[in-house]
Order: structure tokens, then C-alpha cells, then sequence
């Protein structure tokens, strides 16, 4: 028997054995689903030869869904969505996902842990599994609550064998974790230059070399038609017009075409004797009467059932009463002051195990048995029922006629459409005229590119259409874009073409200036790292030579806003990593390019570094841990081939 559990980590020197064993592992991953009785027992995948069951996944995807709820009330609250909060925490968004990657991992976890032979000692896992459950169920003296206990596993839907088996497993997981988390080591000079980074301040001198002052000593010196003319030549495929393409375009909408459509009453009967059972429907609704007994705590569980039941047995001997008990018993302050009357209701208003109990009465004055709820105890007596009933046709007639409408008028508009293209291809005037012939609007677009594709909007769509075909494209088609069809027709082309110089030479011109200018930049830049680099000059002679104009910044700490840096973006975070003058560091935002050399470097606290070093360590050691963890797992994924399903996921996400 292994007893790591009351062992310190020191024992274990290295992991790496760890690392052979998980190496060692090796096959494949495939994941199917099936459905009906005993879904639990089959295979929903095999990682390295061993079978993972339907029920392992279910778990999983059960303590997703737990994890997801309790964050939800966060996230309506900070005002994001579920998706975003789970991407920012978690890295993904789809529960299915998240809990097919979690069975995964436990799995490749489980079985370095079943490589180790791991032992749980009794005692220990009695003090580690009453850490695992929630608190309210453990009592003052510190002892499992077994009401509450097998109360919460009732909910669950899982026997004490079963839960306590899972615990066992998270447990020595847990174990293998630590064990691997423990390879991790932060060295204590790399905690004190990080303190220094952070506490450490720093005076710098920053040159700033702004583009636009160097483009206008460039333009000083104008170039020859013959320079022009060569740096054109050597460029001329960065002025290249891309291919070109116009077309007209109208729009309609299957409402519009609706309009055109007649429906004879005797299809509008057809169609209501075939779906008023389904689609014009009254549910069923019940008015009820409730006597709730509360249930703050899980603990306390017992002792609301006791109440229950007294109040369910002078129930059960004067039904006729029941209003009375209501009114006394009922901790329903709202419905009680009503005899605990809730009026008609039909299924989907109230809670599922209350209504499922509710709707089962079928007399009026029938009480139920009493039902564990979301809020506790209850106790229903029937009132009224009214029975399902389906809507006259009378009342729903227009909505059947618009239904009609529309369902014909998309069929006849989407043929109506393909016999048009049909016959555009051999009939070039077959577009123009099914256009007139409906009194359609034309429009003209712009000249448009392919890169027009990526615009959101319908001119987008309309160039992703005339682009997507290439050579054999054809000039007329059509396409469905929010809510409407759109019908186009090529209109004009223009093959991609180099420009002329003559045509272009005022942008070559800037675009030499540029050049010239960005050129003279770095040379000074160049000229001013070499000279401070081989100690020909100070950083500051440099630049007034240059005339450059140098940024004093002061004493500042990390994390300090220096108002003459704010828009050299991540200049001021960049330039801490420097710790001598003899070090420069290069930035480009933009346009604008920078150099920053320290000046003064005012030495941190001793004395504060030693009275938080060992929280930094403790903290670093923590991040250590995770990461060391997400390793190790990336490396048994890495030499286990694994091939997923992805239809196992759209197939639980559509069920």
C-alpha cells in the first residue's frame, strides 16, 4: 500500500518516471453514441485500448453544466453573455466540447494513476472526501449529515457506491496532480527580478523620431524623372489594379411575391383539419391550491418532512379544509393569503416536479402525495381542470391564409427564379425581362474587387458571387441575403492591369518620399545605436546632432502613466526590461519609431522584497503548478493518437 497522502511532496524527488509512464501510453481515441435502454453502459470512446463509458461522459458534462449555472447569475450581472464568460474563463464556449475534453483528460490521468498503483489510506479519505462535499452537510461536530447526505445524492440520481467511487478517483487524481505540479521550481533570483521589475523605479530617456519630419526634409531634394522612373520599375506590382467587376442588381421578397397568390377555402379547411391537433392547440390548465413547507438547508430536510406530513394527514381527513390549512400552514406568503389558490396555469409556468405532480390530479378536490420541490415540501389539491381544446377556425383562418401564402409563394418564387437562370444561358435578355416583367427596381454598384467580399453587407455578397466562379463565372445569377432574393447581372469587366508611369507619377512621387524618408530614419537610428553601442558619444549628444528631440521621463515604476509616451503603445511596458545605459531599446508604433535608454536605476526595498518573497513564491508556485499540469497533459494527448468524432457532439447538441 502506497501511503503518499500523509507525505510530505519532498519525497518525491523527480517526476519523470511520471512522464515515461504517460509516454509509454500510447493509441487512439474514437468516439461513437448510441441511444436506448441502458444508454449508461455503452461505449462512448477508447483512449489507449481501455472503453470510457456514456455514464463517464454524462458526469462530465453534468459537472459542466453545474459550473456554467453557477456562473451564470455572474455573468448577467458584469452584463456579458454565457459564451463570452466562458471563453474569457475557460477557453471555450460549447459545454459538449468542454465536457468531451474533460472526460479525456481524467481518462489519460486515470490511467498514470492506475500505473502507480495508488492506495487510498481509510483515514485519509474520510478527511479528504468530507473536504470534497458541500459544507451544509456536514454537521457542528464536524461528521457527515446522512439525511442530507442521501437527500442531495437522491438528486443526483446516484447511489452512495457510485458517488463515493467518483470521489475516490478525483482524489488520487488530485494526487498525480501534486506530484506533478511539485517538478515545478521557480529559482529565488528569478522571484527578486521580478519584484525588481514590478517595484524597481527607473528614470529613461526616449528619442522620438517622428516620420513626418524626415518626409519633409526628403521632399527637399526632388528626384530626377530617371530616379522616378527606377523606383517605379523596381515596385510597379505593388501599383497593379486588381481585376474589376460591375453588375446591377434588384431585390425581392417571398411577401412581396405572396401578393399574387390566391388560396381557395377549401385548402385553408385541409390544412386545419391536418394540424389543428398540433398546431392550434389549447393546452390544458389547472387551478390549484398549495400548502408549501420550506426547505432552507439540506440539514434540515428531516424536520420540514415531519411538518409535511402532519399537515398532509389533516389534509387527507378534511379535504374540504384544505384552504384553512393553507392560510395557517402555507410558507407561500403570496398564495396562502388566498386559502394558497394559484390560478389557471398551464404546463412550462412553475416547476417541473410541481407541475408534474399538479397535472396527475384529475378530481377536483384530489390532493396529491407530498412532493419535493425546488422550494421544499408540497402538499396540491386539484380545484378546476379545464381539458385541452384546439382553437375554432375561424380564429386562426387569416393566420392559415398568410401561412399558405408564403410557404406557395417561396415555392413558386425559388422556381420561378431557376427557370429565369436557366434560360440566361441562352437567352441574354431572359434576365432583363423576368425583372420587368415584375416591376423591379435596378441598382448599379460601384466598380467592385474580390477583397469587396469581405464587406458585411449585400454589395459583399454580390462581389463574393461575381468573383467566386473565376474564368467560367456566369453573368447572371442570384442569391439569398436577410430575408430577400437578390437577382444580379454582370454588367462590365476590367482585367487586373499595371497603371501607366505618366498616370501614377504624383504617387510614386510620395511614395519615393516615403521611401527616402523611412530610409534616412533608420540610417540615424542606426548611426545613433552604433555610436552609444562603441561609446563615440552619450545618447543625448547623438540625438542633438540628429536633432532629435529627446523625452526625460523621470523616476517611474512599472505601471505608471508617463503623459509624453501615451501614444507610443507598448513602448512603456517594454522599456523596464532595461538595466543598463548601454543597452538601447528600439519601438515602432505607427509611424513613429523610438529609442529608450535608461538612466537612473533607484534600488528596490531589500526589506519589503523579503516580507512578500514568500508569497510571491507561494503564488508563482501555483501558476507553476497549472502550467506543469497543462504540460504533462498535452504531452500524454501528444503520444496518444487521438481521432474525434465531431458528429458525437452536433449529435448530443440536436438531442
Amino acid at each position: 500500500m502506497i501511503h503518499i497522502f500523509r507525505k510530505e511532496m519532498k519525497k518525491w524527488s523527480t517526476v519523470l518516471w511520471v512522464v515515461f509512464v504517460a509516454m509509454a501510453l500510447g493509441s487512439g481515441v474514437t468516439l461513437f453514441f448510441k441511444s436506448g435502454p441502458g444508454l449508461d453502459d455503452f461505449q462512448v470512446a477508447t483512449i489507449n485500448g481501455k472503453k470510457v463509458s456514456y455514464a463517464n461522459y454524462r458526469r462530465s458534462f453534468n459537472d459542466v453544466q453545474e459550473r456554467i449555472n453557477s456562473l451564470r447569475e455572474y455573468a448577467r450581472m458584469i452584463g456579458i453573455s454565457d459564451e463570452m464568460l466562458l471563453k474569457s474563463l475557460f477557453g471555450a464556449s460549447d459545454p459538449y466540447q468542454m465536457a468531451l475534453d474533460r472526460c479525456i483528460k481524467d481518462e489519460l490521468v486515470d490511467q498514470v494513476k492506475d500505473s502507480l498503483s495508488i492506495k487510498i489510506d481509510p483515514d485519509y479519505f474520510k478527511e479528504e472526501f468530507l473536504k470534497l462535499i458541500p459544507r451544509n452537510f456536514i454537521d457542528q461536530e464536524g461528521s457527515l449529515n446522512m439525511e442530507a447526505y442521501q437527500a442531495y445524492l437522491g438528486r443526483l440520481s446516484t447511489t452512495p457506491v457510485e458517488y463515493e467511487k467518483n470521489k475516490e478517483n478525483e482524489i488520487k487524481r488530485s494526487l498525480v496532480e501534486r506530484i506533478v505540479g511539485a517538478s515545478s521550481y521557480t529559482p529565488s533570483y528569478l522571484l527578486q527580478e521580478e519584484f525588481e521589475e514590478s517595484h524597481a523605479q527607473k528614470s529613461f530617456s526616449v528619442a522620438e523620431f517622428a516620420l513626418d519630419s524626415f518626409l519633409q526634409k526628403a521632399k527637399t531634394n526632388v528626384p530626377t524623372d530617371q530616379q522616378l522612373m527606377e523606383f517605379f520599375e523596381k515596385r510597379k506590382d505593388r501599383y497593379r489594379e486588381p481585376d474589376k467587376k460591375k453588375a446591377w442588381y434588384c431585390s425581392i421578397s417571398a411577401n412581396e411575391y405572396a401578393k399574387n397568390i390566391d388560396i381557395t377555402e377549401e385548402a385553408v379547411q385541409s390544412f386545419y383539419e391536418k394540424n389543428k391537433s398540433a398546431l392550434f392547440r389549447i393546452a390544458p390548465k389547472i387551478k390549484v391550491r398549495r400548502i408549501l413547507v420550506r426547505v432552507s438547508a439540506d440539514h434540515m430536510a428531516s424536520e420540514a418532512m415531519k411538518k409535511a406530513q402532519t399537515i398532509y394527514e389533516q389534509a387527507k381527513q378534511k379535504p374540504n379544509e384544505f384552504a384553512d390549512l393553507a392560510k395557517l400552514h402555507s410558507e407561500d406568503k403570496e398564495s396562502a393569503k388566498n386559502g394558497g389558490l394559484i390560478d389557471f396555469f398551464s404546463s412550462g409556468s412553475y416547476d417541473r416536479d410541481f407541475e408534474r405532480a399538479a397535472f396527475r390530479l384529475n378530481e377536483p378536490g384530489q390532493i396529491s402525495d407530498i412532493v419535493r420541490t425546488a422550494s421544499g415540501y408540497e402538499i396540491i389539491q386539484l380545484v378546476e381542470r379545464v381539458k385541452a381544446s384546439e382553437k375554432s377556425l375561424e380564429s386562426v383562418q387569416e393566420e392559415i391564409v398568410n401561412t399558405l401564402k408564403a410557404k406557395r409563394a417561396l415555392t413558386k418564387l425559388k422556381s420561378d427564379l431557376e427557370i429565369m437562370h436557366q434560360k440566361a444561358k441562352t437567352d441574354d435578355n431572359a434576365v432583363e425581362a423576368f425583372v420587368k416583367s415584375l416591376g423591379l427596381n435596378k441598382k448599379d454598384s460601384v466598380w467592385l474587387t474580390k477583397d469587396d467580399a469581405e464587406i458585411k453587407n449585400v454589395t459583399g455578397v454580390l462581389a463574393k458571387h461575381l468573383f467566386s466562379r473565376g474564368e467560367k463565372q456566369a453573368k447572371t445569377g442570384y442569391f439569398f441575403n436577410n430575408g430577400v432574393y437578390v437577382i444580379y447581372q454582370l454588367v462590365d469587366s476590367q482585367a487586373s492591369f499595371i497603371p501607366k508611369f505618366a498616370d501614377i507619377k504624383s504617387t510614386v512621387l510620395e511614395h519615393y518620399y516615403k521611401n527616402t524618408a523611412k530610409n534616412d530614419l533608420k540610417a540615424v537610428i542606426k548611426e545613433i545605436k552604433f555610436g552609444v553601442f562603441n561609446k563615440k558619444a552619450s545618447f543625448a549628444q547623438l540625438a542633438k546632432k540628429h536633432g532629435i528631440k529627446l523625452i526625460d521621463t523621470g523616476l517611474v515604476k512599472k505601471g505608471d502613466t508617463i503623459s509624453s509616451l501615451k501614444n507610443a503603445g507598448e513602448l512603456t511596458a517594454e522599456m523596464f526590461g532595461l538595466t543598463s545605459p548601454e543597452q538601447l531599446l528600439q519601438h515602432k508604433n505607427k509611424d513613429v519609431y523610438y529609442l529608450a535608454q535608461v538612466q537612473e536605476v533607484k534600488p528596490f526595498d531589500k526589506e519589503e522584497y523579503l516580507k512578500t518573497q514568500a508569497k510571491m513564491g507561494s503564488e508563482q508556485k501555483i501558476m507553476n503548478n497549472a502550467q506543469q499540469m497543462r504540460a504533462f497533459i498535452a504531452s500524454l494527448q501528444r503520444n496518444a493518437t487521438i481521432d474525434v468524432d465531431k458528429t458525437v457532439l452536433k449529435g448530443q447538441q440536436g438531442s
